[in-house]
């Protein structure tokens, strides 16, 4: 039975606290991701208190990035379909990774010695009018290994495939890299 994310009460702020696998995620709404969603034509899974998690992916989006947040590759290569596909599209020029094998190898390379962890507080959670994907919003606090730790706010697509991930595209604030 899969480790799924549950409303334990409301927070300080009175938005719900959900909890998943040890972590806890306080969702808040920014008006930015409201009016890009709105654009997209994308609905949130929930009214301003409801359950973050009511749709079927975002359970399955959240493992991974609780996997990945705890270096455990393992459950990473689990999740992951074999032709799966990691964009990155504000890395750089762009980055795109295809294949299971090849992003395991990319996620090991790029985090080893540099990250001991990463904790990712789920926002909100928007179903896609496309079947078998979800949008997440999410707060990481990235723990580095140089104890240099940085925040940074995410929009992260999950396609699925069988239930497995086919795609994995995170956009990430370039600017708080640098800080």
């Amino acid at each position: 039975m899969r480790d799924h994310a549950e409303i334990s009460r409301p927070g300080v702020d009175g938005n719900p606290v959900v909890s998943m696998r040890g972590t806890t995620m306080i969702r808040q709404m920014g008006f930015a991701a409201l009016l890009l969603f709105a654009t997209l034509g994308i609905a949130p899974a929930s009214s301003a208190r409801g359950d973050t998690m009511r749709s079927r992916e975002a359970p399955a989006a959240m493992d991974f990035l609780a996997a990945l947040g705890r270096l455990d590759f393992d459950a990473v290569d689990a999740l992951l379909d074999d032709q799966a596909v990691l964009e990155l599209p504000f890395a750089g020029e762009g980055l795109t990774v295809r294949g299971r094998e090849e992003i395991l190898r990319f996620f090991r390379k790029s985090m080893a010695g540099s990250v001991q962890g990463i904790e990712y507080r789920l926002e909100r959670a928007y179903p896609s009018p496309q079947a078998g994907a979800v949008v997440l919003e999410v707060s990481t606090q990235v723990h580095a290994a140089s104890g240099r730790d940085y925040t940074n706010r995410l929009i992260v697509v999950f396609q699925f495939r069988h239930g497995k991930i086919a795609l994995f595209r995170e956009y990430f604030n370039p600017v708080a890299l640098g800080r």
